[in-house]
């Protein structure tokens, strides 16, 4: 689910301490949030496509998707940053990009980006809007029959 890539991403984010500009960063989902009036720094994500591709690999098996895969989706995204200027909102673009890589791990790409193109927005600051496409699975999730969640340690050795 794409919720599932933004609160990974996310996370992520907010976990980089370099460079500060991202530390004040609020980020959100939904094309809602982009008339919004509020002050940078902001990173918003609008989905904007969808589509089945022919098989391809996906993540298999890597966080945040466990389960296995059965078709990968192929999701557009458009993400605007927000920030005071252009060096700002480059800095800020490069904390995504590195948290998009750790997290997607091959299973996106950078088709480009554009600058100042949401007008309310830049009434105070840049924009730069990112075009992302995130390979997302479609898992089978009733393959999953138990957890383990926990295993006792013991120092004997068990004969039947």
């Amino acid at each position: 689910m794409i919720l599932d890539v933004f609160n990974a991403v996310t996370g992520v984010l907010v976990g980089l301490a370099n460079p500060p500009p991202i530390l004040a960063a609020q980020c959100f989902l939904g094309p809602e949030f982009i008339r919004q009036e509020a002050a940078p720094p902001r990173i918003v994500w609008v989905p904007t496509r969808e589509g089945i591709p022919a098989p391809r690999k996906t993540q298999q098996g890597a966080a945040p998707f466990a389960p296995r895969p059965l078709k990968s989706r192929d999701v557009g995204v458009d993400i605007h940053i927000w920030q005071l200027d252009y060096p700002t909102t480059e800095a800020l673009w490069q904390s995504l990009e590195q948290a998009v890589h750790q997290t997607m791990v091959g299973a996106y790409d950078l088709e480009g980006a554009s600058w100042d193109g949401v007008a309310s927005l830049t009434r105070s600051g840049r924009v730069l809007t990112a075009h992302y496409r995130f390979l997302i699975p479609l898992v089978d999730v009733s393959s999953t029959t138990a957890i383990v969640t926990a295993v006792p340690l013991t120092t004997q050795m068990l004969s039947p």
